[in-house]
Parts: C-alpha cells; structure tokens; sequence
C-alpha cells in the first residue's frame, strides 16, 4: 500500500504546482481539500461546490482525477477503503515533505 501512496505521490510532486503555495496554510488547504476531494472524485462522489475557494479545490482534484484514471488504473481498481487508505498515504507524504520538513524559513512567517 505504501509503494502505490508513494508512486501517486512522486506524480503529483512533478506534476501538480497546488502544494507548493507560499504559506503554510495554504500549503495545508490544498494538500488536504485537493486529495479528499479528488478521493471523492474517484469513489462517484460529485457535489457542485458553492464558492470560489471550493471550485478551486474542486477544478483541481477534477484534473487529478482524470490522470489517477488514466495513468492509475490500479487505484480506480481498489476497493474503497484502500483507495482512502492510498490517497491518505499520499495526503500524509506531501504534509510531511511539503510543510513539515521545508526548510523554507518565509513558509511560516507570521502576518504574511
């Protein structure tokens, strides 16, 4: 399960531009509302979001979607719960690689 969290997770670090905001905060906003939502996405979920922010992450997970599907098809195959699990897997790397472990000193500077 770790191997296929950390293929996905190697597409979206050279493919995907959304986790590498200036901030902290925004790094975790989409890190987390990309991924669920693109988990949605992918288990038949579809509800139209209501503001800009949450088209945004829905445009962005649509995209992701789309390429876990054709470029994945082992993910579109799993069962739901290892599908969460994965997609998990891969929320927790980019979390861990992109905000915790930065070394960035701006990404955490206060009233930026």
């Amino acid at each position: 399960m770790e191997d296929r969290a950390e293929e996905l997770y190697s597409y979206i670090q050279g493919h995907c531009l959304w986790q590498f905001y200036a901030r902290e905060w925004d790094r975790k906003a989409n890190i987390e509302n990309i991924i669920d939502k693109t988990t949605e996405l992918l288990s038949g979920e579809q509800a139209c979001p209501e503001t800009p922010l949450g088209k945004y992450f829905y445009a962005e997970a649509t995209s992701l979607a789309t390429v876990i599907k054709d470029k994945f098809p082992w993910l579109i195959e799993m069962d739901e719960e290892r599908k969460k699990a994965v997609m998990e897997g891969v929320k927790k790397r980019l979390v861990e690689v992109f905000i915790l472990k930065s070394l960035n000193p701006e990404l955490r500077v206060p009233g930026y």
